[in-house]
């Protein structure tokens, strides 16, 4: 179990969490107030995602294969937004 542990990148996949959660909180304020903060949060969270599966050896989501797989990005894309 220690191993397990020892190869999550917990900062990762907290930076993706609430990246997530601030981006969705964003999407449905639109029925009532649009609630911006929320949207920014969720932007600046992705971006410290980004950055730091960029930096680690063992990435939570490894991002570089958006760049080699176009079309796989936007399915990810097309998902996230849906």
């Amino acid at each position: 179990m220690k191993r397990l542990f020892a190869h999550l990148d917990f900062l990762g996949i907290g930076f993706f969490a609430a990246g997530m959660v601030f981006f969705l909180s964003f999407l449905l304020s639109f029925e009532a107030n649009i609630h911006y903060p929320s949207g920014l949060l969720g932007i600046i969270f992705f971006v410290l995602f980004v950055w730091r599966e960029l930096k680690v050896k063992e990435p939570f989501i490894d991002v570089r294969i958006f760049r080699s797989q176009p079309k796989l990005a936007l399915v990810y894309a097309q998902f996230i937004f849906l």
